[in-house]
């Protein structure tokens, strides 16, 4: 996706995972919602959230997010980077982001 294209398609909203090792070393993989963005940050909103939880900062993680109606149109993006982790209670996690990767099975 170009710029102008990935804008459009985060824009929308799009829902995917946030994936996360947690304090006890273990992945955890929880339901995202993609908030808001820029260039340098995505905000999204997590589902499934331990509220005990202790928040360590700049843990990594990995939000991927995408579309479709049908195989032909899957769109998605990976986004890779940091993140405050639980992210506080009814607060989007903010990711900063250090990669980011699309792909589409448009063309496919």
């Amino acid at each position: 996706m170009a710029e102008d294209e990935l804008a459009k398609f985060l824009g929308q909203g799009p829902t995917g995972a946030i994936c996360v090792v947690d304090a006890d070393g273990q992945l955890l993989a929880l339901p995202v919602r993609v908030v808001d963005f820029d260039t340098a940050t995505i905000d999204v909103a997590v589902d499934g959230l331990n509220g005990d939880a202790t928040q360590r900062a700049e843990v990594r993680a990995c939000v991927v997010a995408d579309t479709f109606t049908a195989y032909r149109d899957i769109r998605g993006v990976i986004l890779q980077g940091k993140v405050t982790w639980p992210p506080a209670p009814d607060e989007a996690a903010t990711l900063t982001v250090s990669r980011t990767l699309t792909f589409s099975f448009a063309n496919a």
